[in-house]
């Protein structure tokens, strides 16, 4: 059972009535509603840093267009790929825990 939700600088934080705490990227093995709802934030935030991920790439191309300087914009770019990679990961992640199958690392 939740006991704590807010959301600090865009990232949603979970405090749990065991005083477990969580955000939608970290690794949660503490049951499986508080998995649940990490899960659910995760699958919120792909689609959401997918359209980011278009809006940055269509700002390159602007700047790209008119003579400007792309670098602070391509990292921005990288930084989102990675944040959209880390959420599909832990989505995947946290399926596989709900449905009670793991993964084996080779």
């Amino acid at each position: 059972m939740l006991h704590l939700w807010r959301t600090i600088a865009g990232t949603s934080i979970v405090i749990s009535k065991q005083g477990e705490v969580a955000t939608a990227m970290q690794h949660v093995h503490t049951g499986k509603g508080l998995s649940a709802f990490v899960l659910a934030e995760a699958e919120r935030r792909v689609p959401e840093i997918n359209a980011l991920i278009d809006r940055q790439r269509e700002l390159i191309e602007e700047l790209d267009g008119y003579g400007g300087d792309p670098t602070s914009a391509k990292i921005v770019l990288d930084s989102l790929l990675v944040s959209l990679s880390l959420y599909v990961q832990d989505r995947h992640r946290l399926r596989m825990l709900l449905n009670g199958t793991q993964t084996r690392v080779a």
